[in-house]
């Protein structure tokens, strides 16, 4: 019996998708399958007052060829389905790309429908693929589906394509709408990790490189869990806005946490407010001039918040404590080896922005109310940024000399504002994670005391006055008690640590072997005129890139400058010469990245050599 098939094949991998499919009140009395002429099943649906089939009532099969041979999936690595229906679509899209690994993501919103196709046709092969992803559930979750498909997929170098059954939009219902947004936000979402990693990724992996000695030592992002738990947190952004309450925070300290952005520290010490927290998320050169010049004299009590790939030589003069507090998807492969010899250091979700970071660490704090200030997320009154930070400019300006998209939305106040494309999607963002935290029976105040710029969806629009009328009349010692904590801190080490550095440095110097000798074998393929010799040659090449691709594993160096070039030379190439190109420019970027990553390693090695005392 088919359907006993294909559900002994489906339950192995969604053991819970069984109950919800032999619950005996799942039932969709608009669902009646009919026969076709060539005599497959289709699905008659019916709904206010309407009908209509979900695939051909002639040839189901031949219409699911025709739809996913319009389907582009060259470059892609991932294809989100809408609607399961009676899946011929998605048997003729498994075979189309079931020999390149691209990973099928199906939604389907209609279980009964979905049982029904599971009767009538074979789906074993498609349910066994290791990349067949299915999310069913007639009561859609937003956070639910985001989260299962960012949870299975590469948040920086994944390839994400949208494919609609065309009759999905009538049973789907309203659902469609919401479903497609939150994919579009996805997709959205990875394009935009992917551009920042191909700008600032060999950067990155250079600064977390040269970390990689403090992150040993140093104490993660978890170790702040709940340290300020009950008592009001105060998130500063450097947004426009600013200019209004600025002043205010100077009443705030021992009643409440300052948790400011990289780019608002400098304008707050001109203003005699020294924050407690300073949040930084980007590891690129244009965030340097945030540092310069800056007065590190007043931050001795001051902590920094800051991802791995910041730059060594900011983090190494910080007069104060410094937490760790990696990001998903980039380097991850260092940062969990890294983890292996000292310990777990805890992960913040964020969408991007240092605003977010500062945002979710207020929130592992466990702070209520969290209160935003300077959030403008919008271009209030023309101008960028608050006055004195080093990316203030008004409007005009910015627009000539910025290639971004430019959109109007709404202010606080109803009217309409001027915002950018990255700015409006760090506002979704933050809807997006207030909606999910309330849903989850969340009772912390989310509080919007900017006054002016993007309206924040779950937050209670006050000023900063009122703020700090209503809570920030008591003090408190929980930042004195969490400075003592970091103090006390000490990483616990693997005691194979001098080991593992051993296995990495020595790996590190047969992928540089393995690289030259591909170097060597190109020359030959270059100068060779016999196909039998050629074919050896081509063989040689094969196993010495299996060999690498077994290594780089195992390895540190800079993954993301080679990714793409890793990715295309597994390709056919118009001509031999563009892939003999690229697998030079593969084998010379191994031998570059693996040297710079031995000289820092090296380096690494004898500080943990000489802590040791060996």
């Amino acid at each position: 019996m088919l359907y006993k098939k294909n559900l002994a094949i489906l339950k192995k991998r969604y053991p819970a998708y069984q109950e919800i499919l032999e619950n005996g009140t799942l039932d969709d009395g608009n669902i009646t399958i009919v026969e076709t002429k060539n005599g497959s099943k289709t699905a008659l649906y019916q709904a206010e007052g309407d009908e209509y089939l979900l695939h051909s009532k002639y040839n189901p099969e031949k219409e699911a060829e025709r739809l996913v041979a319009q389907l582009i999936t060259d470059g892609v690595t991932a294809v989100v389905v809408l609607g399961f229906a009676m899946g011929y679509h998605l048997k003729e899209l498994y075979n189309k790309v079931k020999d390149k690994g691209v990973k099928i993501f199906v939604v389907e919103n209609n279980p009964a429908l979905f049982r029904e196709a599971i009767r009538y046709n074979d789906f074993t092969d498609l349910f066994d693929y290791q990349d067949f992803y299915l999310y069913l559930r007639d009561d859609y979750d937003s956070s639910g589906l985001i989260n299962f498909i960012e949870g299975h997929i590469d948040i920086v170098f994944e390839e994400l394509t949208l494919f609609k059954l065309s009759t999905a939009k009538r049973y789907f219902g309203q659902t469609l709408a919401l479903i497609e947004k939150d994919l579009e936000f996805i997709i959205m979402k990875v394009k935009a990790n992917k551009s920042t990693s191909k700008k600032r990724g060999r950067v990155w992996e250079e600064n977390l490189l040269n970390n990689l000695y403090l992150m040993l030592k140093k104490p993660g992002v978890r170790e702040l869990h709940g340290l300020y738990s009950g008592k009001p947190a105060i998130v500063v952004a450097a947004g426009p806005s600013l200019d209004k309450n600025m002043h205010l925070l100077k009443d705030v300290k021992d009643r409440a946490i300052i948790i400011a952005v990289d780019a608002v520290v400098k304008v707050l010490l001109k203003n005699d407010i020294v924050p407690d927290i300073v949040t930084v998320i980007d590891g690129f050169k244009s965030t340097l001039k945030y540092f310069d010049g800056l007065d590190y004299g007043r931050l001795d009590q001051t902590i920094l918040l800051t991802i791995p790939q910041f730059y060594n030589h900011i983090l190494k003069s910080w007069p104060g404590p410094l937490v760790f507090s990696p990001g998903y998807g980039v380097s991850e492969g260092i940062i969990h080896w890294i983890e292996k010899q000292r310990g777990f250091l805890g992960r913040l979700a964020t969408g991007g922005s240092v605003a977010h970071l500062a945002f979710v660490l207020a929130y592992l704090l466990k702070a209520d109310p969290i209160v935003f200030v300077g959030q403008d997320l919008a271009f209030t009154g023309d101008i960028t940024h608050v006055k004195g930070s080093d990316y203030s400019l008004n409007l005009e300006d910015e627009r000539k000399n910025s290639n971004k998209e430019y959109l109007k939305i709404k202010d606080i106040y109803g009217d309409e504002v001027w915002t950018r494309s990255d700015f409006h999607f760090y506002l979704q963002w933050f809807n997006r994670l207030i909606l999910g935290i309330k849903n989850r029976g969340c009772q912390t105040e989310f509080v919007d005391a900017t006054e002016g710029g993007a309206r924040i969806e779950g937050t209670k629009v006050m000023t900063l006055k009122e703020v700090l009328n209503n809570y920030c009349q008591e003090k408190n010692d929980k930042k004195e008690e969490i400075l003592i904590r970091l103090a006390r801190y000490k990483a616990e080490w693997n005691p194979k640590i001098k080991e593992q550095f051993k296995l990495i440095i020595k790996n590190l110097k047969v992928i540089m072997e393995w690289a030259e000798q591909g170097l060597l074998f190109v020359d030959k393929l270059l100068d060779c005129a016999n196909e039998k010799d050629y074919q050896k040659i081509v063989e040689k090449l094969k196993h010495i890139n299996y060999n690498i691709d077994i290594l780089k594993n195992h390895v540190m160096f800079f993954e993301s400058e080679m990714y793409e070039i890793y990715t295309e030379i597994n390709v056919d190439f118009r001509t031999d010469l563009e892939k003999y190109t690229k697998l030079v420019e593969f084998y010379n970027l191994l031998i570059k990245g693996s040297s710079k990553a031995l000289k820092i390693l090296g380096q690494h090695y004898q500080k943990i050599t000489l802590k040791e005392g060996v």
